[in-house]
């Protein structure tokens, strides 16, 4: 059964105050909307146990012990699925934040942290998100999973800086 993020999130809205959307199993709360894919699919049960209201997997990728299950939502077009309930459950508000990226081989999070430091310095409101942890330095960290989180991570991170 295929669902657009819109109606997905109306019919949610009506029975939860908190809408999130995970891919790791262990991060799902009451409300929450799971993103099983690849190896994900086999973290379906675990991710409804924490309280996932509902799963989005790739079509053809339900696990064959789930199929007829009114609570996974299978799509054709994956990754612009995730898209758009990004944007609706953290809002657009991540494309007017600028980003600065660090690469290379040594340096990185002490090369962010301070640019963190130096941004807040200088009056300008800015968050890190790194090997130790995400947020803003002066407020403190919330520890990550990941020292490079993936998309859905990345989103929910820079959305919510964006609203502190």
């Amino acid at each position: 059964m295929s669902k657009s993020p819109e109606n997905l999130l109306a019919e949610l809205s009506a029975s939860y105050h908190s809408i999130g959307v995970c891919s790791h199993s262990e991060e799902v709360r009451a409300g929450d909307i799971f993103i099983a894919q690849g190896k994900g699919t086999q973290y379906i049960q675990r991710a409804l146990d924490n309280g996932a209201a509902r799963v989005v997997c790739r079509r053809n990728e339900r696990p064959a012990d789930w199929q007829g299950s009114n609570q996974i939502i299978e799509v054709d077009e994956l990754d612009l699925y995730i898209d758009g309930l990004l944007a609706r459950v953290y809002g657009p508000d991540i494309s007017k934040v600028d980003l600065i990226g660090i690469t290379g081989t040594n340096g990185k999070t002490s090369t962010a942290y301070f640019c963190s430091q130096l941004f807040e310095l200088l009056g300008v409101r800015a968050g890190y998100i790194g090997t130790l942890g995400y947020g803003v330095v002066s407020e403190g960290l919330t520890s990550s999973r990941n020292t490079t989180p993936d998309r859905i991570s990345l989103y929910r991170y820079v959305a919510g800086l964006a609203r502190s």
